[in-house]
């Protein structure tokens, strides 16, 4: 059967895709694999004057926020859900997303997107893990156009 120059542009693009794909899937791989020991913990933020942040990742898949404001002993907010690491990306999820099913594909498509912060699923790009914490990057921040990086110190366990 001799190929028309349609059918090779095709066998191309599909031979490029697939490569694409698996590249993706390795490289989220070996990101996954060197940071997967170090994501559970429980670390401390301050991302604003005036505002702490505990955070708890524990090893079974759930997580935990509070907000604290400065001077106040019960948190301002607090968020629960489940988390995931898809490659380089930290997947919180909260509601109804936390209960819902993950896909096959969600590790690879998940690594190729980009930072999401949304109300029940958020998606944070992580830059380091070592044992002294976490640095996650956000994204651009709109105003500066600077990456939005913030770092989560690593707390001792609680008693």
């Amino acid at each position: 059967m001799k190929l028309t120059r349609r059918r090779k542009i095709w066998a191309a693009a599909l031979l490029i895709v697939t490569a694409v794909v698996v590249w993706a899937a390795r490289s989220g791989w070996e990101r996954w694999v060197e940071f997967r020991g170090h994501i559970p913990g429980r670390y401390r933020a301050f991302p604003a004057e005036g505002t702490t942040v505990f955070t708890v990742i524990a090893p079974d898949g759930t997580w935990t926020m509070d907000v604290h404001t400065s001077g106040t002993a019960q948190p301002k907010m607090a968020m629960s859900g489940r988390w995931r690491l898809s490659g380089h990306m930290l997947i919180f999820l909260s509601g109804a997303a936390a209960d819902e099913s993950v896909g096959p594909l969600a590790f690879i498509l998940e690594s190729l997107q980009g930072p999401l912060n949304d109300s029940e699923v958020s998606r944070i790009r992580v830059v380091s893990a070592s044992a002294a914490g976490l640095e996650l990057s956000y994204g651009t921040h709109l105003i500066t156009g600077k990456e939005d990086l913030q770092t989560l110190k690593r707390e001792p366990a609680a008693p």
